[in-house]
């Protein structure tokens, strides 16, 4: 299927294999605006380093679910393009979405701002993903970012269950 060739060029990290297919569904008149296509698209194209294109077709997606979010969101911050993943972040909110502990891992590894990192903890607090292990650990890493060394503390010393990379996080 469409979507596991794009799949297997996003794992693979090979653009150009994963365009000819983009191509190849275009002119077979495939909607690429479906969730599903459209998802397979964003992600490949976020894999593959190419969060323009990601973007663009997040953006011709008649209708959008919290996967397109994350993998949107997860294309800006795995490319290093953090003021985008926020800003796509709080368009999210502005757009109803409630989010999961993936979304608020994502963001909070795009966090450069410790205003902006509060609010995302307060989120994830309000949404009870507050103490899971996963969400602190995107803390430590998002308060050590913004030299917030009392947050640091303060969420590490709250895990209930510390594990290796929250170890790892807090050294």
């Amino acid at each position: 299927s469409y979507g596991s060739l794009l799949q297997a060029c996003g794992e693979a990290k090979i653009l150009a294999y994963g365009r000819v297919v983009h191509e190849h569904m275009s002119a077979a008149n495939m909607d690429t605006g479906s969730i599903f296509l459209g998802n397979h698209l964003v992600q490949m194209y976020g894999r593959c380093g190419s969060v323009d294109e990601a973007a663009a077709a997040f953006e011709r997606m008649g209708r959008r679910n919290v996967v397109s979010w994350s993998f949107v969101i997860a294309a800006f911050t795995q490319n290093g393009h953090h003021g985008r993943a926020m800003r796509f972040f709080q368009r999210m909110l502005q757009d109803g979405f409630e989010v999961d502990r993936i979304l608020i891992v994502t963001a909070l590894g795009s966090c450069m701002d410790l205003k902006t990192g509060r609010e995302i903890h307060e989120l994830a607090l309000e949404c009870g993903y507050g103490n899971e292990t996963v969400v602190c650990t995107a803390l430590l890493g998002m308060y050590s970012r913004c030299e917030s060394l009392g947050d640091v503390e303060t969420v590490f010393l709250g895990l209930q269950e510390k594990d290796v990379v929250s170890w790892n996080a807090m050294i």
